[in-house]
This record gives C-alpha cells, structure tokens and sequence, in this order.
C-alpha cells in the first residue's frame, strides 16, 4: 500500500501510529487497511459488550490507513463533517450503539444502524454550531489544564509541608485551626519558606 500514514481511534481522536513500533497487536501486512481523508468521520464498532467507556468515534484531520476493523464514513458536501462527528458523538454519549449490539452480536456496522429521520440545520448553521462547540470544548480543556495544574502544586505542597513539620522545620500549631482560604495557603508558603533560610 503506498499511503504510510497510520492512523487510529484513541478516545475520540485520531492520532498517528508508528508503523515500526512493534507494541500492541501488529498485522502481518497493511494491505487490507482502508485509506481515509480529511473530513472522513471514523467508528469503532467492535467490542460493544465488553469496553463501555471509550469513544467510538472521531473525525478525521489528514489522509492516512486506519484498520478495517473500523468503519469509515462521510458527509455529502451540502454538510460539515464536524457537526455530524458531534451528532455522532452525541450518539455514542447516550450509549446509543450499545443498544444495537447487545445479546451475542458484541459489534455492529454503520449500515446496521437504522435509518433515523433527524431535521438538520443547513450548511452555515451547522458550521456555527460545530465552531460553538468546539469554542467551549477548547475552555473547558483550558480549565481541565489548571485545575490539574493546580492539583499537582497542592500535592507538592502538601509533602513539603509533611517534610518540613516532620523535621521540625515548621511550627504547625500556629496555623493548623486558621482554615483552608488561599490567603492561608500563602502564609504557609510563607512559613515553609522562612524556615528554609533560617535553616540554610
């Protein structure tokens, strides 16, 4: 196959895949492999009974292979491919897929998904709708970022002042009842601070 470009579906994205990196399962050949392109949206329809937490599906940003195994499909150029992605992906958070693929059948096609009649905007309002959503996406991966930031700076504090009260570097008992505002984080940082070049 002369496209080498190897993508896959990592939870909700595609992402490239080295092609010589020899984790996880790897084909004897990538022949079978299926090209796609940018606005293709691709699913995951496999393994429905037993992994209920992934996202099953994601939009395609440049041409590349992706296994068989997944079902690649587009949009007629009347509509945005990344209003349908989110329509899709609305499916999937209602988990709308794993309804068609209980019992025995563990997964399904895209043509086994029946026909649904859906009133859809036209071209213009989904492409503000698909831009709004991923406007908040964006903020709300923003605030996901500090609030981690955030956690990993308490965590460091909290063992910097387990070490300091430990050996005895801070007196803990003119604080510990003061309560737990960010003005009381400060002089604690304050604190640990001060006995650090007392100490040095």
């Amino acid at each position: 196959m002369p496209e080498n470009n190897l993508l896959s579906l990592s939870y909700g994205n595609i992402v490239r895949k080295d092609m010589n990196n020899n984790e996880g399962l790897i084909p004897e050949s990538y022949e079978t492999y299926q090209i796609v392109y940018p606005g293709d949206i691709v699913l995951r329809l496999t393994d429905l009974q037993n992994d209920k937490r992934s996202i099953r599906q994601g939009l395609v940003k440049e041409k590349g292979i992706v296994t068989s195994a997944y079902d690649a499909v587009y949009v007629s150029k009347n509509h945005d491919p990344a209003f349908w992605a989110y329509t899709l992906l609305s499916l999937d958070l209602a988990k709308y897929y794993y309804s068609l693929g209980g019992g025995v059948r563990q997964s399904i096609k895209f043509k086994d998904i029946p026909n649904m009649l859906v009133k859809f905007p036209d071209l213009e309002e989904q492409r503000r709708i698909a831009i709004g959503i991923e406007s908040k996406i964006r903020k709300m991966d923003e605030l996901i970022g500090k609030i981690e930031l955030s956690i990993k700076y308490l965590k460091e504090l909290k063992s910097s002042i387990v070490t300091e009260a430990v050996t005895g570097n801070l007196d803990i008992t003119k604080w510990k009842n003061r309560g737990t505002s960010n003005y009381q984080l400060v002089k604690i940082e304050n604190n640990i601070a001060n006995s650090k070049k007392v100490t040095t």
